[in-house]
């Protein structure tokens, strides 16, 4: 990275993320660790800044110490001074505890730090750091990087390239980003092959770009470098391991320690302050840069042994630990592929035979023999043959095996081609195809493929991909038969040729015919649900291709003459969907497009006759946006639409239709306040009083309280009624017609008054009667013993306890005759098996209500229910969870609870409950049984495991949903 750009990092700690600036509030003192190359200088630098101070390289401090006492340090490249030996950060740390300093900021490789250095530290400062990793840079910052190095680059472009070879996980590091542009502009924007590109990232791995860095007593070449890297990679891919550790407090079974990886006194530890390791999970740990590289170099390093005759390591050998009993483990395919691309023909021919789909999506197969090539396509065959879904949760990934398709196995691809299966290898391979030179040679069968309907989606979208990357090919002839199928996935495909071609290539004619045969997909207003969301996306897309001038012409074109055809009114028509909705989409592009002066001509011309079946808000439609807030463009539209206008009729017509606020309008036509007050002065200005008394407005008698008084646009009308006598005319006719409107909502308003007046009184009289009646036979109602009262009782008392006092005058005796009314009741309470039924027919008792109603009361008056019979307690627990207004949450949870106390003394009580309630209902056609009771109630709970079982077993007609809660239980 340049010091002239830099971008703002982010570092983690404990699973937390933390900006430069939250890291210094943080911690007064902090050791950010990285591999090489991560950008821990021009970090240190900004830290440096933020604390008005300097970076200090640490060989530097370590024999000069700090320029002045009780100020910051920021110390960059510890690892310098900490690779000579261990006595060289002890001289450093001991120089910053001199200073006095404020705060401690210190960088370093991982390779060069760990646990005994972070308790050096505390020892010397009197402080544990806060020890932090760089994180990586993500993909927008990888793009900010990218343009600043090759500022007119499609950076997406080159993320495709790099990604095709399986090397995108080396982006963030800002130095392999810088090497990749350049390799990637020298190659003429399309690397040759995987191989070299993977040995040109690895070297560069290897490689010290620092000179300052110190080399070790014992240093190493960049080739040993890679060797011993590739070597420690193989073991630990083969053992399952995740890294290594240097010391062994920190070595495990997923980190063995370093020095246990090799035989004898090898000096390796130089590997670690290589890029081919980064930091682990905690100090003193280290990981491969990445998995890719790892299996890259683990392969090489086998592959070397296996070809070395005097080695004892053969792939007879490797094979049982790869493949145990011929299944490969799947961690180590990536492994196995890239063995077959860097062994020799016999070890490609051997590893194809074991996994051939391993080797095309692994590791580089265009580096296979020809005839390695051509087993690798037949055993494909005959593994599709055996599992036609042989890729399964692969099937979603993309990867790319440039160079594999040469001219020399064409002929093995065309069978393949043109074979009939459902399976994934056609798919597979013409995916493989889509940057394959060769294509040209298959153009045939690729034509028969994208042009066939009876062919998938996939087949045919990725046949097309194919011949776009056919040099000079000619699809006039093709567009025409997918534009006669006029399907969704035909009109997709011939849409993306044409956008792949370029819109500006095809006439404007020809473009708006396709649009309007795009038309047709869309459905009638009746349809609007569909199985598949975005199958007309396309056109959007394609849309957006389209430049101002195009799009201009094809609005022409698309609505002269538009108009509906059907003859239906607007909110039955479908005949102009699929056009408006196309052309919605052109005008909202043209909005986003256009800097110019728009033409409110034009724009009416464009919208003005569309119709759709659902309003659109200004964030989802740019030009609702637009004639929204342009206030001036929109009332020029309305000024151009009915300045000239003098028919009431129409201008009426117009209005309703295309300005006042309906569903089928365009959403950007909605006529505001402002608005009538623009139509009202423009025609007063002249002299349109046809036009003037078709905007009128009457008394807006009911407006909220904030906004009632003077109104303003009355006052205006009235203004301009005075100044010409025909206005005048206009205005006082109005003004008559709306007071007998208003004498005659007053007599509707008087006469709904006199039937509310009589309801009520009707409603008196019956409360009265009511009253009588209860005070007439005041020894039966207090008893209990009045079935009709009961049952009005019951109500009040549920759910209008305000009303009692009402309609019958006496609280007290309401409630008491509930108390009262058990033994009444209690023949005509049904049985648990009776209420299974009524329960599996939606019915219910009125003795059910009055039941809970009595009950509820006994509760409230005593505290308890020991006094009701155990058999109606019972017969209300089926109940005890309907919702009354006038019960709270709290008396309900209550009332269940003293029901429970009482009939559930243990759990055998509870589960007989359970078969008597809930067993009829399992036994007989019911859509709902109350399963819900057994898994939702903690009562039940010691019945789960036992009748779940017993009824999946029992009852075997139930219905799905009941099933599958039986199995959650």
């Amino acid at each position: 990275m340049n010091s002239t750009f830099y971008l703002e990092r982010n570092l983690t700690h404990d699973d937390r993320i933390y900006t430069e600036t939250e890291l210094l509030a943080t911690s007064k003192y902090i050791v950010v660790l990285a591999e090489p190359g991560g950008g821990k200088t021009e970090l240190m630098k900004s830290l440096a800044l933020k604390l008005n101070t300097s970076v200090i390289n640490a060989s530097f401090f370590a024999h000069v110490g700090a320029e002045k006492e009780n100020s910051p340090l920021v110390i960059d490249a510890v690892d310098e001074v900490a690779r000579i030996d261990q006595s060289g950060l002890h001289k450093l740390l001991a120089r910053a505890r001199t200073s006095k300093p404020t705060s401690v900021i210190m960088s370093s490789r991982s390779s060069e730090w760990g646990l005994a250095s972070t308790g050096n530290f505390e020892r010397f400062l009197g402080f544990s750091p806060m020890v932090v990793r760089l994180r990586e840079f993500n993909q927008d910052e990888q793009r900010a990087i990218f343009k600043y190095h090759a500022p007119e680059e499609d950076f997406f472009a080159f993320q495709t390239e790099v990604t095709r070879f399986s090397l995108e996980m080396l982006l963030p590091n800002p130095q392999f980003l810088k090497m990749f542009t350049d390799a990637y502009l020298e190659s003429g924007r399309c690397f040759a092959d995987k191989r070299s590109i993977f040995a040109l990232a690895v070297e560069r791995l290897a490689k010290e770009v620092n000179p300052n860095f110190p080399k070790a007593s014992i240093s190493l070449s960049v080739t040993q470098k890679i060797s011993f890297s590739a070597e420690v990679y193989a073991k630990l891919l083969l053992s399952g391991a995740e890294g290594v550790s240097t010391i062994d407090a920190t070595a495990n079974r997923m980190y063995p320690t370093l020095s246990a990886l090799f035989s004898g006194n090898t000096a390796c530890y130089d590997i670690l302050s290589t890029q081919l390791f980064k930091p682990g999970d905690k100090e003193d740990q280290h990981c491969s840069v990445h998995k890719i590289v790892a299996e890259y170099c683990a392969a090489g390093y086998l592959v070397k042994r296996i070809a070395d005759p005097a080695d004892v390591l053969t792939l007879t050998k490797c094979l049982p630990v790869i493949a145990p009993n011929g299944a490969v483990r799947d961690e180590l395919r990536g492994l196995l592929g890239w063995m077959a691309a860097l062994g020799n023909k016999s070890v490609q021919e051997s590893i194809i035979e074991l996994d051939a789909y391993a080797v095309l999506a692994n590791g580089d197969p265009s580096q296979l023999e020809r005839s390695s090539k051509r087993l690798l396509l037949s055993r494909l065959k005959e593994i599709e043959a055996a599992d036609p879904y042989f890729r399964r949760s692969d099937f979603w990934r993309r990867f790319s095996a440039a160079g594999f398709f040469t001219q020399d196995v064409v002929e093995e691809i065309k069978p393949l081609l043109m074979m009939s299966s459902e399976g994934h290898l056609r798919g597979l391979i013409l995916e493989l195809l889509a940057d394959s030179p060769v294509n040209f040679k298959l153009a045939p069968e690729l034509s028969l493929l994208y042009l066939n309907s009876n062919e998938s989606e996939s087949i045919r979208k990725l046949a097309s991909k194919c011949l776009l990357n056919i040099d000079n090919y000619e699809f006039a002839g093709d567009l025409a038969v997918l534009i006669f199928e006029a399907s969704n996935i035909s009109l997709d495909i011939a849409a993306n040729i044409i956008e792949v071609i370029g819109p500006e290539n095809f006439n404007h004619k020809y473009l708006s015919g396709f649009l309007r045969v795009c038309a047709n997909l869309y459905p009638g207003h009746k349809e609007q649900l569909e199985r598949v969301v975005g199958t007309r996306y396309f056109i959007k897309r394609l849309i957006s291709c389209f430049s101002l001038h195009t799009i201009g012409l094809l609005l022409d074109e698309l609505t002269r003459n538009l108009y509906c055809h059907c003859g239906k009114e607007s909110y039955e028509c479908d005949c102009r969907n699929g056009i408006s909705k196309i052309v919605g989409s052109m005008v909202d592009r043209y909005f986003e497009l256009t800097q110019t002066q728009l033409d409110p001509a034009k724009i009416w011309q464009w919208i003005g006759n569309l119709n759709f079946h659902h309003q659109c808000q200004a964030d989802q439609s740019k030009s609702v946006q637009v004639l929204r807030e342009n206030h001036m463009l929109r009332q020029e539209i309305i000024a151009h639409v009915f300045g000239p206008l003098t028919d009431r009729e129409e201008i009426f017509s117009i209005k309703v239709e295309k300005f006042d606020g309906q569903l089928h309008l365009h959403s950007g036509l909605n006529l505001w306040r402002n608005d009538y007050k623009f139509i009202l002065n423009l025609a007063f200005a002249i002299d349109n009083a046809d036009l003037w008394a078709s905007f009128l407005v009457s008394h807006q008698r009911y407006r909220k309280k904030e906004e009632q008084g003077p109104d303003d646009l009355r006052a205006q009308m009235r203004r301009h009624a005075l100044s010409k006598p025909a206005f005048m005319r206009e205005w006082s006719r109005f003004n008559n017609a709306m007071k007998l409107s208003e004498r005659k909502h007053q007599h509707l308003r008087f006469r709904h008054s006199r039937k509310m007046n009589r309801y009520d009184r009707r409603q008196r009289e019956i409360h009265a009667k009511n009253i009588e009646f209860v005070n007439e036979n005041r020894d039966i109602v207090e008893r209990g013993l009045h079935w009709g009262c009961l049952v009005r009782f019951a109500e009040l008392v549920l759910m209008l306890p305000e009303r009692i006092e009402l309609e019958f005058g006496d609280d007290k005796l309401v409630r008491g005759a509930l108390r009262n009314c058990l033994d009444f009741i209690a023949s005509k309470v049904p049985t648990l098996p009776e209420l299974a039924t009524l329960q599996c027919e939606s019915k219910y008792r009125y003795s059910e209500t009055i039941l809970y109603a009595a009950c509820l009361e006994i509760l409230r008056a005593e505290g308890n229910l020991e006094s009701v019979n155990i058999e109606l307690l019972t017969a209300l627990r089926t109940n005890i969870h309907m919702g009354y207004n006038s019960v709270s949450t709290e008396e309900r949870d209550a009332l269940q609870a003293e029901i429970d106390r009482i009939i559930f003394p243990d759990s055998e009580s509870a589960e007989k409950y359970l078969r008597q309630y809930v067993e009829p209902q399992l036994s007989q056609p019911c859509p709902h049984p109350e399963i819900w009771m057994l898994s939702g109630e903690e009562v039940f709970s010691h019945s789960r495991a036992k009748l779940s079982i017993e009824w999946l077993c029992r009852f075997t007609n139930l219905p799905l949903d009941s099933v599958d809660k039986l199995f959650e239980i």
